[in-house]
């Protein structure tokens, strides 16, 4: 079983509390978005690739490059095994409950991000992204 980078995991927590509006699960990975400070909105695999390099526009960077596989690098970033990537979902339906559900209530950019700072929290204090009650 991988690691989790609880590192990059506390740098997403910061910039979803600092920049909500940057952030949107239903989003495929990266795309741009006027209505975002940094011209970009990403989903929790976005985030963290994003927030696994130096600094913010590194990571936007690297996201759109091309240069690596969105989804092996995230997975590697939170310590996910290949059958363990539906918490990339749009609909946070791999994600455990109750985030799945919240998420999917959620009304706006800053409400999702709410959640999923709460989601990430709880998963940097069980050392995993997927756990028992994980949705299926």
């Amino acid at each position: 079983m991988a690691t989790m980078n609880k590192t990059v995991v506390r740098r997403m927590i910061r910039r979803l509390q600092a920049v909500p509006e940057s952030y949107k699960q239903s989003a495929m990975f990266v795309e741009e978005d006027d209505g975002s400070p940094c011209g970009t909105v990403a989903c929790l695999a976005g985030e963290a690739v994003i927030c696994s390099a130096k600094t913010v526009e590194a990571g936007i960077k690297l996201a759109f490059s091309g240069e690596i596989d969105l989804v092996e690098e995230a997975e590697a970033i939170l310590g996910l095994t290949d059958t363990e990537h539906s918490v990339f979902a749009v609909d946070a339906s791999g994600w455990p409950k109750p985030y799945s559900d919240d998420l999917q209530r959620a009304d706006s950019r800053e409400a999702e991000a709410r959640v999923a700072v709460a989601y990430l929290k709880e998963a940097l204090k069980r050392g995993t992204m997927v756990w028992q009650d994980h949705a299926q």
